[in-house]
């Protein structure tokens, strides 16, 4: 369906499904925008992650058991 045709579709329905329709659509294109702008902060972020020591500083560690009360658990 093209989308002049959608239009007129919409057109014929009464005041409230149109707005309806509208508050739908308009819903969806906020989320999918907010999806594509974490998508594409992600990426920025796993190119820096990678190349930035300082981001991987710790990463030796992630694999140490962790004591929250500041006991060792290795031991």
């Amino acid at each position: 369906m093209k989308t002049q045709d959608i239009i007129s579709e919409i057109k014929k329905l009464p005041i409230h499904l149109r707005r309806v329709i509208i508050r739908e659509a308009i819903s969806s294109v906020r989320e999918d925008e907010g999806k594509d702008g974490l998508y594409k902060a992600a990426e920025d972020m796993a190119a820096e992650y990678s190349t930035n020591k300082d981001l991987t500083a710790f990463s030796e560690i992630d694999l140490n058991e962790f004591d929250e009360t500041g006991g060792n658990l290795d031991n």
